[in-house]
């Protein structure tokens, strides 16, 4: 009988360290059986940035506690961007969430609703997520689909960041959430470029856009009469990985003048074809048209930006040919 008070302490203890251990699992992330592949590091191709927290999953959450160690944040990364550089896409997706309404946000709980963030849905079941993004600065929108390299946003201090002024980009995959609104569990990722990289390592950016183009040359400057007709040729290089196709390259209207994918009454149409058959990365694409004097006197422009129709525009570089119609 002496001895039932100490083996009752005995189960007591071996109950609550068990209890102790589910609870803890409950928070730590369980690796998936093969990690998510095919992404990329969410900043552009040359840069580096330190791993600023590593995943909840490979931390010590018993004696930490870190801000990964519990719910949708167990297989994320943060890394150290700083307030307007650039995020990209770390895998091809459509925007299917956006909010950016937030300004510099802080360390303090109160702040835990107001981060602003993008998701991209693969379409594979999974998204990307992109935390803290810069107050408005996203240069995406909701359902459009984002190539892989492609910009979406700045990086910024929105929502729970902990530093003065605690900046940087918070990225994780997830299931597809509902609507999506950020609620679901993470899940494993590594990068092409770096695996799992980890914390205080800087790894380097390969994420290069599949399709990608920087103006050469070709924008004028015409004085035209009514229906007179002056041909022109736009000059854009593919700075992508993969070639274009004379079957799906052109030059699209995109606004201001005219508004987007709105026929121009300087061309009479909405896009301008590539003239090549094949441009392979690092070559010149010629898209050769004519400019149409307006029946009405008067300065016209019609701003032009290379697409590849069916799957994403390219950069807008704010080119545009102006006509003086006298």
């Amino acid at each position: 009988m002496d001895n039932v008070p100490t083996r009752l302490s005995a189960a007591l203890r071996g109950t609550l360290v068990a209890l102790c251990v589910l609870t803890r699992l409950a928070f730590v992330g369980t690796p998936a059986q093969a990690a998510y592949g095919g992404l990329r590091l969410p900043f552009p191709p040359g840069r580096a940035y330190v791993i600023t927290q590593t995943p909840g999953a490979y931390q010590n959450c018993a004696a930490t506690g870190g801000s990964h160690c519990i719910g949708n944040d167990i297989w994320a990364y943060d890394f150290g961007l700083h307030i307007g550089d650039q995020i990209v896409a770390a895998h091809s997706g459509t925007v299917i969430r956006y909010v950016a309404g937030f300004g510099i946000g802080s360390c303090d709980p109160a702040f835990r609703n107001d981060a602003n963030y993008i998701v991209l849905d693969h379409g594979d079941g999974y998204s990307s997520i992109y935390w803290h993004i810069s107050y408005n600065s996203a240069s995406v929108a909701p359902g459009q689909f984002v190539a892989q390299g492609h910009p979406i946003a700045d990086a910024g201090a929105a929502g729970i960041v902990c530093g003065n002024p605690g900046d940087h980009l918070h990225f994780a995959v997830e299931p597809t959430p509902l609507g999506g609104q950020s609620a679901t569990q993470s899940v494993q990722i590594r990068f092409d470029e770096a695996g799992e990289p980890a914390l205080g390592t800087a790894p380097v950016s390969a994420n290069r856009a599949r399709y990608s183009a920087t103006y050469v040359g070709g924008s004028e400057w015409v004085v035209l009469g009514n229906g007179e007709h002056h041909a022109t040729t736009g000059l854009w290089r593919n700075t992508g990985w993969d070639s274009w196709s004379q079957t799906n390259s052109r030059l699209g209207t995109f606004g201001p003048e005219p508004p987007q994918d709105h026929p121009s009454i300087l061309t009479g149409t909405n896009r301008v074809g590539q003239s090549q058959a094949t441009v392979a990365p690092g070559q010149v694409a010629s898209y050769p048209f004519e400019l149409i004097g307006p029946p009405t006197p008067g300065i016209y422009r019609v701003y032009l930006r290379p697409v590849i129709d069916g799957i994403t525009w390219m950069e807008d570089q704010g080119v545009f040919w102006l006509v003086d119609r006298r």
